[in-house]
């Protein structure tokens, strides 16, 4: 069971897709709502392309080798394009010029990559060097005092620094007049900016090269910080001046070009000319770079720091072969097909088209089809052999036609896998499976509430004991239940929408227990004196709390099971489903559900933490975030907390000695 919506359901997807037979390729995914089928086809088209063309990106660097003067831009974009040509990525009827564009495309998208943690140099598998032009001289301003380094060296720093254009959109490409490529058609997020030496003019489309805040900046200070043991005020301004005097040295060098210069004037400032790029397979018995505290995978040597703005961690060698696995890293070395389509097929869709995009997936000429409940009953769709269920179905019988669609070949087994989401209703079948593989009803699907043990059949709920208060980080005490079978309701019809509807109830999490044992601790940075203890990951039990509109909670009757929003004060008299006067008194609660998940404790070896608030629970969701520091506390370095898988959900327990 993993945490999440689309990503985690297209993984899937993705992967069935390139390891089934190619005679088979064919998966029905089911979901229960139409706007969810229909974004998933959309969503899973666009992650396999991504993936296949990283795919071949490696590919065809690998089978270049990593010796001689490596792959440029051109020399991607055009194998790139005979790679798309030999695996009929975009079909029979392509012509030269729009498979050249489609790979070119391709190829600066990921040179452009905005997602750095899972791009192919993110994992570890390509890396990069940028080729000196013979006219730029190696840079005087690191040869000489104070930094004192090599030519070699210092063009290896310059190079580091110039290659921060990339995330900048500070660049340009090398140009085919026949198949121009332009910044929408690579489709990366990154907006093309042009370098200034000063401050910028206009904020959209210049941005400052030796600004005070720029990565450049803060990067190249960490390295003077730690070659000569400055201040980090000195460093930070010896870092500007060097900067400056980087850029107005290798700008006059370049005057003398005559062709391919290395900087390009544009109508806002400078870019840089990607044509001097070089790119090279990272092999197995190559070594990568790893920072000892956010974990980014660097393939150049970067002085021993990280370069993130925010991180002051160390980077390690490991040998490639020595890395943790990785899902992506794995991924992108596999085999994928270059044919690979996607539709929905909900109510929403026409008739005709609908039958048409029936008839193209049975055929086979569609690869996955997203459905709704449109798939349940009435349909052959010929020698399926997969069905991907996004959801564990509302009802048993559900379950039954869905995963029927599969294997209604004599011969031909079916295979039917069921995604659970983090969901009461998919937790409580998670938990016994057996309940939904049976096929069989275990409670009929309408219920007349003319009987009043039935009424209080539907009441029944789990309460939990109450929420602890933590007055330190300002949480209240609450006592919650958990719902079995939900609230009944009043007899009347509710109202048609008018508007679309505000979202007035928020949520927040909260931790219930630890389930597992005592785990082993590590101290981080391991090198030094530590900053925290970490403790790896063990089971716990979270809460997702509902706690109404502005937290004022609901009233629940535990005679007649009404639900009243919460409201400063107590409601008084109620009606119960009947319309009668109810005798019950209602009790203020919060609404939850509870899920296991993995826990993290982290001791925070912070003397200056106040008192009230040396423990928490806090929710950690992403890839990456920074603990800040409190001002107050100068001499001490942000704390990184660190999850290296995308659409991970976890928590962290904070602790201070």
């Amino acid at each position: 069971m993993i945490h999440g919506a689309d990503g985690p359901h297209s993984v899937i997807a993705t992967g069935l897709h390139s390891i089934l037979e190619p005679e088979k390729r064919k998966v029905l995914a089911f979901a229960d709502g139409r706007q969810e089928a229909a974004f998933f086809a959309w969503y899973v088209e666009k992650s396999y392309e991504m993936l296949r063309n990283r795919s071949y990106f490696l590919e065809v660097i690998k089978r270049a080798g990593s010796g001689g003067d490596g792959l440029s831009v051109s020399d991607l974009c055009s194998l790139l394009a005979d790679e798309y040509a030999r695996r009929g990525v975009l079909g029979p009827a392509a012509t030269h010029a729009e498979i050249m564009r489609a790979a070119g495309a391709a190829a600066l998208s990921e040179i452009l990559s905005t997602r750095s943690r899972i791009s192919l140099e993110g994992v570890g598998l390509v890396r990069w060097e940028i080729k000196r032009p013979p006219w730029i001289k190696p840079p005087a301003v690191f040869t000489d005092p104070p930094w004192h380094l090599s030519q070699e060296v210092a063009w290896h720093l310059a190079s580091l620094l110039f290659d921060t254009a990339r995330s900048d959109g500070a660049v340009r490409w090398p140009e085919d007049p026949r198949n121009p490529i332009s910044w929408r058609d690579i489709g990366t997020e990154i907006r093309q900016h042009w370098y200034t030496s000063g401050a910028p003019r206009s904020r959209g489309a210049q941005k400052s090269w030796a600004g005070r805040f720029t990565r450049r900046t803060i990067f190249l200070a960490k390295v003077y910080e730690k070659l000569r043991g400055a201040p980090s005020d000195v460093a930070r301004a010896e870092a500007e001046a060097a900067l400056y005097r980087l850029w107005v040295d290798a700008r006059e060098h370049d005057l003398a070009a005559r062709k391919d210069s290395f900087f390009v004037q544009g109508p806002e400032g400078v870019a840089l000319n990607l044509a001097w790029w070089r790119f090279y397979p990272v092999e197995k018995v190559d070594v990568v770079y790893v920072c000892d505290t956010c974990g980014q995978v660097a393939a150049v040597d970067t002085f021993g720091i990280c370069t993130r703005p925010r991180c002051w961690g160390t980077t390690r060698v490991v040998p490639l072969q020595e890395l943790p696995e990785d899902h992506y890293r794995a991924l992108y070395q596999c085999q994928f097909p270059g044919e690979f389509r996607a539709e929905e097929h909900t109510a929403q869709l026409a008739a005709k088209k609908a039958q048409q995009y029936q008839k193209d997936f049975k055929e086979g000429r569609i690869h996955l089809l997203s459905s709704s409940t449109t798939f349940e009953l009435g349909v052959d769709i010929g020698d399926l052999d997969t069905v991907f269920l996004r959801n564990v179905p509302p009802q048993p019988f559900n379950y039954v036609q869905r995963v029927g669609r599969a294997g209604r070949r004599p011969g031909q087994p079916g295979m039917a896998i069921t995604y659970c989401r983090r969901n009461p209703h998919d937790l409580y079948h998670f938990a016994r499976p057996d309940r939904i593989l049976s096929g069989r009803l275990e409670h009929p699907p309408v219920t007349s509430l003319k009987n009043t043990k039935v009424i209080l059949f539907f009441q029944m709920w789990d309460k939990a004991e109450p929420e602890p208060a933590d007055p330190g980080l300002g949480v209240v005490t609450r006592t919650y239940i958990v719902p079995v079978f939900g609230f009944v309701t009043g007899r009347q019809l509710p109202q048609e929408p008018r508007r679309r509807p505000a979202r007035q109830y928020t949520t927040r999490p909260y931790f219930a227990k630890a389930l597992g044992t005592d785990t082993e601790s590590v101290a981080m940075p391991s090198n030094g004196k530590p900053l925290i203890f970490l403790k790896k990951a063990f089971p716990g039990r979270m809460v997702e709390l509902c706690e109404g509109r502005r937290k004022t909670q609901f009233w629940i009757c535990p005679v007649c099971g009404a639900g009243i929003p919460g409201e400063r004060t107590y409601p008084g008299k109620h009606l119960d489903p009947y319309g009668q006067q109810c005798s019950g008194v209602p009790e203020r609660v919060s609404l939850a559900h509870e899920f296991e998940t993995d826990v993290v404790e982290v001791r925070f070896l912070m003397p200056w933490w106040p008192a009230a608030r040396d423990a928490a629970w806090v929710e950690h969701t992403g890839a990456f975030r920074v603990a800040q520091v409190p001002s107050r506390a100068p001499s001490v370095e942000p704390v990184a907390m660190l999850n290296d898988s995308e659409g991970w959900r976890g928590c962290v327990w904070l602790t201070v000695s």
